[in-house]
């Protein structure tokens, strides 16, 4: 399944640099990257410039379009770091793998919270083993 970017006519082209990316107000449109396709910088409501990836899964007018930030702008994301990162996050894309799905998927995983709730409530009812194989006791758990 090939991927492709996409351009659209919402966004100016224009290389992305420190002084197009200095010059960006809130409410202007996003400016597309000359030279790759899909990296482009935006300016939020906030002030906050953040450099992103558009792109579509698999080929067509139906295929998936999705979008991948690469970060903000500033110390020590520049206009070059984020260029770089566009073009390894592009290749992974050409190779078939979905950059933003992979980060959605790590948003949903469990947190170390729900991690030791789990544990604490596996132990109660006496599911967690010494490497003897005998049930803990309860003193180990109020330690």
């Amino acid at each position: 399944m090939g991927a492709r970017t996409v351009l659209g006519n919402t966004a100016m082209k224009r290389r992305i640099t420190k002084r197009v990316v200095d010059s960006l107000k809130p409410g202007d449109k996003p400016v597309s990257d000359t030279d790759i396709p899909g990296f482009v910088v935006r300016c939020l409501p906030s002030g906050r410039k953040v450099y992103a990836i558009r792109y579509r899964l698999g080929r067509g007018k139906n295929a998936r379009r999705r979008w991948f930030t690469l970060g903000t702008h500033g110390a020590p994301l520049t206009p070059t770091k984020a260029r770089e990162g566009a073009i390894k996050v592009l290749g992974r894309v050409h190779e078939g793998e979905d950059p933003a799905a992979e980060r959605d998927a790590d948003r949903r995983a469990e947190t170390v919270a729900q991690l030791c709730d789990n544990y604490f409530v596996a132990a109660e009812k006496g599911r967690i083993f010494t490497r003897r194989g005998e049930p803990k006791k309860a003193s180990t758990f109020a330690t």
